[in-house]
């Protein structure tokens, strides 16, 4: 069956014409990284800088959402400490108080605390802090409560976490320099402690802030 011109028109709604519009873009969103016409590559990697930085902003945002940064956390009623929970203070270091308050050590007893360093995308100023706490024995996986200590800097230096069924804690932090990270896993009474200044794979501005 054949159409005239004014006849397709006529049965092309807006929503269709968005739709079709929309399509279009993608397409030649999708071929912007094969050609370059004048300031139209810069856009181009411009919007793709934006969309990198948004997902980055997103990804701390449902960290700390997830987690609890930045808000009041009541202690649950009737809870009882089975040993005697380490007295930890900040320590000297007015600008990293948490350094040497957990040990040194990053690893011991089967636990490890890890952490990598990346550019926060569409900034010079600002990095992207992935911490991940684990066992090194799969037979015996990280469990229970765990409390992590940050730098006084954020909303919240101290973050009280219940280790996923994964056996792996993992924190998305936006920071602007080094700091100490302490952690404390609560039923075994074991502290781990990681200076992100020490990292050897870690941009150099940021290791020296």
């Amino acid at each position: 069956m054949l159409f005239s011109k004014a006849d397709i028109l006529q049965r092309i709604d807006d929503t269709t014409l968005l739709y079709l519009c929309s399509a279009g873009a993608l397409l030649l969103l999708r071929q912007a990284k094969t050609f370059a016409f004048g300031d139209l590559k810069v856009e181009f990697e411009q919007i793709r800088e934006i969309a990198e930085q948004a997902k980055q902003t997103a990804e701390v945002a449902e960290d700390a959402a997830r987690f609890g940064l930045g808000q009041p956390q009541a202690e649950p009623a009737g809870t009882e400490q089975v040993l005697e929970r380490p007295h930890i203070e900040p320590g000297p270091i007015a600008d990293d108080p948490w350094k040497g308050q957990f040990g040194g050590l990053a690893e011991r007893d089967q636990r490890r605390l890890s952490a990598r360093v990346e550019p926060f995308a569409g900034s010079e100023d600002w990095f992207l802090v992935h911490l991940h706490l684990s066992s090194t024995n799969p037979r015996q996986p990280l469990s229970g409560p765990v409390e992590i200590f940050l730098h006084p800097t954020f909303a919240r230096q101290r973050i009280s976490i219940d280790t996923p069924p994964s056996g792996i804690i993992e924190l998305r932090l936006k920071a602007w320099g080094a700091f100490t990270v302490g952690v404390l896993i609560e039923h075994e009474q074991l502290l781990l402690e990681l200076d992100l200044a020490e990292l050897e794979d870690a941009p150099a501005v940021f290791r020296s802030r």
